[in-house]
């Protein structure tokens, strides 16, 4: 089903879909039955949005809306049936949703000005129906995204259609053993809260022992306070510097050429500009007393050695930790994020997904080298605590999460560089992580995107974002003590409740 996602690819979606419908023969208990066969309704959703979305003529795409639409109303039942409301409403709301956008298909190509206006009051009111939904469900990262896009129909803006990106794959389908079932997520104050106790049955445990004879990650564990001896501090300043703002609002042909294809370099005439742009964050950064200064992924590019060097100078005067974002290495083809401290560079991680971005109608597909399984993610232990590099995509794979989750001793601090459009996904993933892992989480994004965030495992109601097509900087102060003290309280607590559900089996 990943590779689904990965490479657009209905076949693959099918595929999962049998294999879903397999899996149901496995389980003995009737609600697991429901769940796995939801999931395989969903898959099926996925195969025909993915052609609908290659499909040029209307009326091809006509033959495959019922389809999708029959499929999502199957997938939505055997959830209900099963008791998993959450994942029912989401497919309800996520029906609506594209409902919405098959009308804003026709819309655009009505030619009589009267039909034209009443096909957009229907997908108006379709757009609202759906966020209500996704709003009643307890997904308000959603209903934003859909109000946005009310917001750009009456600007009259264009918005870009496609099956594929409205019909989101829920959680539950992208577990590691895909039959997880998260609650519905209830509001805070700010963003939804989302269930951190997963239950399995014995057999989907069996299952999951199974699929992971070869692990798909292997997390490393590195101590620098044996390498560079230092003593680890209580509290830190972590920090997030968003740039990469174009002119043109085409930051791709703006700042980018491809000497290879699929790998990006930045452009010459740039260089000077990103290297002022750079020394004037650390500048700022230093003043405001942040040790860990996190950069989004392709805004630096370390091929040019002046910006490594800038780097490393900084880092050593000023005692920080500075993250150039990520970059494609020429030589390895591979996509490279450093860790540059006073010593120099301390380690790097390499990135394990390969990005395929859709912008202003151009489809770029990273050309990257990613390595054989078990792929390798570093945990280091540091003076600031112990530091996860994530980058980009990398971290919206659930196997990599569920990886960070179980690893001990527990990690701090993820640090998630990246260069996006379609941020909403990834606020969903942090907002779970923050306690799931039960760490701090930082997300920079490519300014030309935006929505860079900071999410914390503790209860606050302080809003740590920058918005798109703005250039500035974000801190939060962590308390490794407090955050290692409250972390025990919370696996206690989980460990509890866990124990009262067995219980009253």
């Amino acid at each position: 089903m990943e590779l689904g996602e990965q490479y657009e690819d209905p076949d693959r979606f099918l595929e999962a879909a049998n294999l879903f419908t397999k899996a149901s023969r496995l389980f003995a208990d009737s609600k697991m039955k429901l769940l796995v066969s939801g999931n395989s309704a969903y898959c099926k959703a996925l195969e025909h949005g993915t052609k609908f979305d290659k499909e040029s003529e209307t009326k091809n795409k006509a033959q495959l809306y019922p389809k999708i639409k029959g499929n999502l109303r199957n997938a939505a039942v055997s959830y209900r049936k099963g008791g998993f409301e959450g994942e029912a409403d989401w497919t309800l709301a996520t029906s609506a949703y594209f409902d919405a956008t098959w009308h804003l298909i026709k819309v655009d190509e009505e030619k009589e000005l009267d039909k034209k206006k009443r096909l957009l009051e229907v997908v108006v009111n379709l757009f609202k129906s759906a966020s209500e939904l996704f709003g009643k469900a307890g997904y308000k990262y959603k209903e934003k995204e859909i109000l946005e896009h009310l917001i750009m129909l009456e600007k009259e803006e264009m918005i870009l259609v496609s099956a594929l990106n409205t019909i989101k794959t829920p959680s539950i389908t992208g577990s590691t053993v895909g039959i997880v079932a998260p609650a519905c997520p209830l509001e805070t104050s700010l963003s939804p809260r989302m269930s951190e106790i997963h239950k399995l049955t014995e057999e989907s445990t069996r299952v999951l022992e199974e699929r992971t004879a070869k692990k798909k990650y292997k997390l490393i564990y590195r101590n620098l306070l044996e390498e560079y001896p230092r003593i680890q501090r209580r509290e830190c300043r972590v920090g997030i510097a968003q740039i990469g703002l174009s002119n043109t609002s085409d930051i791709l042909r703006e700042f980018y050429e491809e000497k290879v294809a699929g790998l990006l370099s930045l452009r010459e005439d740039k260089v000077e500009i990103i290297r002022s742009n750079v020394k004037n964050m650390i500048k700022i950064a230093n003043t405001k007393g942040i040790n860990i200064l996190l950069f989004p992924e392709m805004t630096i590019d370390l091929n040019y050695g002046e910006l490594l060097k800038d780097i490393s100078n900084l880092a050593k005067t000023n005692e920080m930790y500075i993250i150039p974002g990520s970059y494609h290495d020429q030589e390895t083809k591979r996509n490279l994020s450093v860790v540059i401290g006073p010593n120099g560079i301390l380690w790097e991680q390499e990135k394990h997904i390969p990005a395929i971005i859709h912008l202003e109608g151009k489809r770029f597909k990273e050309g990257i080298d990613v390595g054989i399984t078990p792929r390798k993610t570093i945990i280091c232990n540091t003076e600031f605590g112990r530091i996860a590099i994530i980058i980009c995509r990398d971290f919206l794979d659930m196997d990599l999460r569920v990886e960070l989750k179980n690893f001990e001793p527990p990690v701090d601090i993820i640090l998630n560089p990246a260069f996006t459009p379609v941020t909403a996904d990834f606020k969903a993933a942090h907002f779970d992580a923050r306690r799931s892992i039960y760490a701090y989480c930082f997300f920079a994004n490519v300014a030309e995107f935006g929505d860079s965030l900071i999410y914390t495992p503790e209860k606050e109601r302080v809003d740590r974002m920058i918005q798109s097509k703005e250039e500035n900087l974000i801190y939060k102060d962590i308390d490794l003590f407090n955050l290692r003290s409250e972390r025990k309280k919370w696996e206690k607590e989980q460990n509890k409740e866990r124990g009262f559900i067995q219980s009253t089996r």
